[in-house]
């Protein structure tokens, strides 16, 4: 097992968790979390006009785009599961299970 950082942001105030991950690659649903992030945070910094841009970029649909960057409405609670993999349920699973936490709008 390996041991990241992550910091999280709530508001103003920040707090840094160390987890344990698994010697595991990452699964796909965690790369496209990660993508969805990454674009996500790209548009913000308006180093890419919008998501449509973002699409265009990475040779994907706008339609596809959109199935990713959804991934970030998930509850965090999953998204943190995805990402550390203790999930390693693919995304059409993922997205046919019902909610685990109420923190999902």
């Amino acid at each position: 097992m390996t041991a990241i950082r992550i910091k999280k942001r709530f508001g103003r105030a920040n707090a840094e968790s160390v987890h344990s991950v698994t010697d595991q690659p990452p699964t796909r649903l965690a790369r496209m979390l990660a993508l969805a992030y990454h674009v996500d945070r790209l548009v913000e910094a308006g180093a890419l006009q919008s998501y449509a841009d973002g699409a265009r970029r990475i040779g994907v649909t706008r339609a596809r785009m959109n199935q990713v960057l959804d991934l970030l409405l998930m509850p965090l609670d999953v998204q943190e599961d995805v990402l550390l993999g203790r999930d390693r349920r693919t995304e059409r699973a993922l997205r046919s299970s019902p909610v685990r936490s109420g923190t999902h709008r």
